[in-house]
């Protein structure tokens, strides 16, 4: 891209680093040293931020959160509290109860078929198989963070991607599940907090990386943001 663009800088960045530092430097994060942010949408992606800077591994990549194996011979993360996992259970349930809170929203839902973004409307009335799906997405997540925090102790870890969008409800079930996992010592759990950036996380963390390759100094206050 440099050959084809002239005597310019280029700068790739992953998706879900570029929000990690967005995140990190002008979001959620602002502030602590050690970030770990995850994103949930179709998959799930992470990036760790240390001292405003990205932890780089081998040039295949770090932090694939969504890939772990929790269970030896066991599916992936992705395969159970992704967005499209998600989708998936609310699915079964509109059809298993077809007088249900869910299966409401879905007939008045103008978008279809029926996805994870009926879970909010159902949580805030109460429902119970709303909770349940929620619940049993946020648990293998929390499992998931609970090794990076054995292994980390970050001072703060941020969700964001289409998930997240549920809002409390899930950063709630997410820590609370967190909590119970961790060993004493590291109890209480790091803060969990919802990622406050939105549809201009990448671009934000984008624009921040390629200041960093250019050795400029950032300053969070001047840093760009929505």
């Amino acid at each position: 891209m440099e050959g084809a663009l002239g005597p310019v800088s280029v700068v790739l960045e992953n998706d879900s680093n570029a929000a990690a530092l967005g995140e990190a430097i002008v979001g959620a994060g602002q502030g602590a040293r050690v970030v770990v942010y995850s994103n949930a949408g179709s998959g799930i992606g992470s990036g760790l931020v240390i001292d405003g800077r990205l932890y780089r591994g081998r040039p295949s990549g770090e932090m694939e959160l969504g890939h772990l194996r929790l269970i030896p011979g066991g599916g992936i993360l992705e395969d159970t509290s992704s967005g499209w996992a998600i989708d998936a259970r609310v699915c079964e349930a509109v059809a298993a109860e077809p007088t249900g809170a869910l299966a409401h929203g879905a007939a008045t839902a103008t978008s279809a078929p029926p996805s994870a973004r009926l879970l909010p409307a159902a949580l805030a009335a109460g429902d119970a198989t709303a909770q349940r799906i929620l619940d049993a997405a946020a648990g293998p997540y929390a499992h998931a963070l609970s090794h990076v925090v054995h292994l980390l102790n970050p001072d703060v870890i941020v969700l964001g991607g289409g998930v997240a969008t549920i809002g409390e409800p899930w950063r709630g079930s997410v820590a609370r599940q967190l909590d119970a996992l961790l060993m004493t010592p590291l109890r209480p759990s790091p803060p969990v907090r919802l990622a406050t950036l939105g549809e201009d996380v990448v671009p934000v963390g984008v624009a921040l990386a390629a200041l960093a390759t250019l050795g400029a100094a950032i300053d969070p206050s001047r840093s760009p943001a929505p």
